[in-house]
């Protein structure tokens, strides 16, 4: 049909330490005769369950991408096959309190994909808006006080610490943190 595009989700079990040290946000990759750019990656880590990857994309026509140096790298990271909330990216909980764990800890890795487009068709491509989200799931085990998450560096709380079961003797809380990724590119023009 004139001007559909295909936008493929994968979801895939690990079993065994995964990196992200070769994802650029934006770079063409091949699937048989189809050309994508993968737009979302979501890494979910938690307690007693092994770690998970939904990749999604959409398809671009071959060669449209308006530079081959506008991507965003994906900071290194190792995703261990270990069925626990893992800690990536300079997100650390060692000075949570204590009484408190993480028992659940999801990232995503994203950009929103820019077309140009004629007569209904993609002419050209680019990616903006890459950033990188982190969402913890922090189980209290009856004690007293709250738990404490400090930002690193790069990183915002854009969603503050709240707590969605006060009455339960294991109060459950939850907290989202936000960082922009840099958008590489390479200038020719002086």
């Amino acid at each position: 049909m004139y001007g559909e595009t295909s936008a493929p989700t994968c979801n895939y079990v690990l079993q065994g330490d995964a990196s992200t040290s070769s994802i650029e946000m934006g770079d063409e990759i091949t699937s048989g005769t189809k050309k994508y750019v993968i737009t979302s990656i979501q890494f979910s880590t938690g307690a007693a369950t092994p770690p998970s990857v939904t990749v999604t994309g959409e398809e671009v026509p071959s060669g449209s991408h308006c530079s081959s140096d506008c991507y965003y790298d994906v900071p290194s990271a190792t995703i261990e096959c270990c069925h626990h909330a893992q800690a990536l990216w300079g997100i650390t909980w060692t000075g949570i309190g204590a009484g408190f764990y993480v028992t659940q800890a999801n990232y995503t890795v994203e950009c929103q994909l820019t077309k140009a487009t004629k007569d209904g068709e993609t002419v050209s491509y680019d990616v903006t808006g890459g950033k990188m989200t982190a969402e913890l799931t922090i189980q209290g085990t009856g004690g007293s006080g709250t738990p404490s998450i400090t930002a690193p560096t790069g990183w915002i709380i854009t969603s503050p610490l709240s707590l969605s079961n006060p009455d339960s003797a294991y109060e459950t809380y939850s907290v989202t943190l936000t960082k922009n990724l840099a958008h590489h590119v390479t200038q020719s023009n002086p």
